[in-house]
């Protein structure tokens, strides 16, 4: 296994074992484009900080974002030290219960579903740069309240300067429509020794150009160095770095623009598995899904606590394929699975 970059490096293999170290696990490996050809799971994955404290939920990401998104297997977690220091094995008698019961492995045909949720209350959306060193292939991102960009497998982290324009070589620009005023925040990871400078525009307008500078060595940024506002309506933000060198993109949020509860799906027509996530401090405790792609008929629905691995089960009929369900949620993250009956 290795990192993907290396040209031709797994032309002789029988299948695809790409690394992750970034600063969002589930993105990383979510988004990543798999080529098609081969099986494909991630031989090494972690944060990147890899001896910082708490890796829990590192650790859960990294095993459900490549289930989820139809890899072979799950994503295998580098740091072993880390899983005997915070005793981290649970994360995998948790998910090996989950997938004995689910009856993932028996269901081949199983494929990642764009399953929609929403709740009661609203949150931050916050997403993240799919991929840590490497290129930009991808710079521009449409999206609407309550939903991610696609894409964010194509983002680097690292926002190239003048240095190396042709691994950043335009504007990163997020094109949505805000249901009301807000704020939009980028956090800063890292900068590098020989600085960058950091221009935003909104809707053609230069709001900042803020020099972040660099040091002896390559150090930790201002974690919150760039916020807009911008108003209601449609809207579109532009970063640029037009200094030297890179600083790094930890994440992206736009105030009050999400539901409480993130979702991620695999499923086929008589069967479908959901992963159901809180997001920053919400606590839902209930949502409504949508778009869930089963035939009409009668479901075992299991409900399973990722926190303790405590389940309960309920039945739910759909009477068509526009059905929706009401979930409750007995933790702030969830797997719940639909089975049709026989």
């Amino acid at each position: 296994s290795s990192t993907f970059e290396q040209p031709n490096l797994y032309d002789a293999v029988d299948y695809y074992q790409p690394h992750t170290y970034p600063s969002d696990i589930r993105t990383a490996i979510s988004s990543w484009k798999q080529p098609g050809d081969k099986p494909a799971f991630f031989g090494e994955f972690g944060p990147g900080v890899l001896g910082k404290k708490g890796q829990r939920m590192d650790v859960r990401d990294g095993i459900w974002a490549g289930l989820l998104s139809g890899h072979a297997g799950a994503g295998s977690f580098w740091s072993w030290d880390i899983v005997h220091s915070e005793d981290l094995y649970g994360e995998w008698k948790i998910a090996g219960k989950v997938l004995d019961e689910s009856g993932l492995k028996d269901r081949p045909g199983a494929r990642p579903q764009n399953v929609k949720i929403s709740t009661a209350g609203t949150s931050d959306l916050v997403f993240n740069p799919g991929i840590s060193w490497g290129n930009t292939t991808r710079a521009r991102f449409s999206f609407q309240a309550g939903s991610k960009p696609d894409g964010l497998g194509e983002l680097s982290s690292f926002l190239q300067g003048t240095g190396h324009r042709e691994m950043f070589p335009e504007p990163l620009t997020f094109v949505f429509r805000a249901p009301k005023a807000g704020r939009f925040t980028m956090r800063l990871g890292q900068v590098s020794k020989g600085g960058g400078n950091v221009k935003v525009t909104l809707n053609g307008k230069v709001v900042g150009t803020t020099a972040v500078p660099g040091g002896a060595t390559d150090a930790p940024a201002n974690p919150n160095f760039l916020a807009v506002d911008y108003p209601a309506g449609a809207n579109e933000i532009q970063v640029e770095n037009v200094g030297q060198d890179w600083v790094t993109m930890v994440s992206y949020s736009f105030s009050d623009m999400d539901f409480e509860a993130s979702v991620q799906a695999i499923g086929q027509v008589d069967w479908l598995m959901v992963r159901i996530t809180a997001n920053g401090e919400a606590n839902p405790g209930q949502a409504t899904l949508s778009s869930l792609g089963l035939a009409p008929g009668t479901y075992e629905r299991t409900v399973t606590d990722l926190d303790n691995g405590q389940s309960s089960k309920s039945e739910a009929k759909f009477e068509s394929v526009g059905h929706t369900e009401k979930v409750s949620l007995p933790g702030r993250d969830v797997m719940v699975v639909f089975q049709a009956k026989r």
